[in-house]
């Protein structure tokens, strides 16, 4: 078996194919979100993104 060929390894993944799901650089973005303040009477969702 070669070992530097990935799709020669078992995969137990079904989600991830055949090779490795790693982002490029600066191709990723992680966020949050909770509850903001009511403004009006209305509530309102506060959303953080922090990218590279």
């Amino acid at each position: 078996m070669d070992t530097n060929d990935p799709t020669s390894s078992k995969n137990t993944n079904p989600h991830s194919g055949s090779s490795v799901n790693t982002p490029e650089p600066g191709l990723w973005l992680q966020y949050d979100f909770g509850d903001g303040p009511v403004v009006d009477g209305t509530k309102t969702v506060l959303l953080c993104e922090l990218g590279p």
